[in-house]
């Protein structure tokens, strides 16, 4: 599976693409832990958008998300 994290705010002034690389990359039966400082436009109280997909096909196809208030 792969992810993306960004303040909800900050999405609608970006352009971004979903890129599945060993950097987003979480393997099955695994955990990461994201640090705040690298989410994208992160400030404490702004709503976290966390969007994540399998790899496996084109990931449009298959994209779910989370909207998690911090």
């Amino acid at each position: 599976m792969y992810y993306a994290v960004f303040e909800q705010e900050t999405l609608a002034h970006i352009f971004w693409v979903a890129v599945s690389t060993e950097e987003n990359r979480i393997l099955p039966n695994t955990f990461i832990k994201i640090d705040k400082d690298e989410i994208l436009g992160y400030e404490e109280g702004k709503k976290i958008v966390l969007f994540y997909w399998t790899g496996r096909e084109h990931p449009f196809e298959f994209f779910e998300n989370v909207v998690i208030e911090s």
